[in-house]
């Protein structure tokens, strides 16, 4: 990651490492569309305690199953900074990181960030889960698609 071609880093990550918390989010442009899979709208709506989230996700599950897109359903329980942090109950667990989370919006779904990492044992979340917001690094998201295509994100 960082300066190759079609992939950035926002400012506070080194080496496809980030040493920020809540700054591990990239873009990825893609060499051709993808035509199968119909892509849900990106939001700069600031997630607020209380919206009705869900999380998608890989990891492993306590039973030790991988591999499996797994979703669920919580509340925001706060915002701090970059970071969205969403429980009651967790649903998020080792591997599941860099997964969408989604708000309900008055449209429906969209993605509002990615998982980062949760506060349990090692392997699933025991209370809440902390999730790198998308709002708070729009404005670097708009400005690298711009450089890239010369057109902008459509909030969603």
């Amino acid at each position: 990651c960082g300066q190759g071609c079609g992939n950035t880093l926002p400012p506070g990550s080194r080496g496809g490492k980030c040493y920020s918390l809540g700054s591990d989010i990239a873009l990825v442009l893609l060499e051709s569309p993808i035509t199968d899979v119909q892509p849900l709208p990106v939001t700069n709506h600031t997630a607020v305690v209380g919206d009705s989230a869900c999380a998608v996700g890989y990891g492993r599950t306590r039973s030790g199953n991988s591999g499996v897109k797994r979703h669920g359903h919580m509340h925001v329980d706060a915002v701090v900074g970059n970071i969205i942090l969403a429980g009651d109950p967790a649903q998020m667990c080792q591997g599941d990181s860099g997964g969408a989370i989604f708000v309900r919006q008055a449209a429906g779904w969209a993605i509002a960030g990615v998982t980062h990492a949760g506060d349990g044992d090692g392997i699933c979340s025991l209370d809440s889960g902390y999730y790198t917001s998308m709002a708070a690094h729009w404005d670097w998201a708009q400005q690298t698609l711009f450089s890239w295509t010369s057109t902008r994100l459509v909030d969603g």
